[in-house]
């Protein structure tokens, strides 16, 4: 599901706010570069493009942000 303008930006905020960086902001400090080039390749000004090696290194970035997501949601309050 596509994100409002800006609404991945606030996920990054929320995410730092709540977990810092003593508690797992190592893992999540990818995540805005991510963000950023996913963004210039989605909208590009030039010709812009991901190797290979990027896209590998971007994956392995994002499934270790979605596992250590998984190991703290038993940890939340509920709503």
């Amino acid at each position: 599901m596509p994100l409002p303008r800006g609404g991945h930006i606030a996920i990054r905020e929320a995410v730092l706010a709540q977990f810092g960086e003593l508690t797992g902001g190592e893992v999540f400090r990818p995540y805005d570069r991510l963000r950023r080039r996913r963004n210039d390749i989605e909208y590009p000004d030039g010709a812009t493009s991901a190797d290979e090696a990027e896209v590998d290194e971007g994956l392995e970035r994002a499934a270790a942000i979605v596992a250590y997501a998984e190991r703290l949601i038993d940890h939340l309050p509920p709503y």
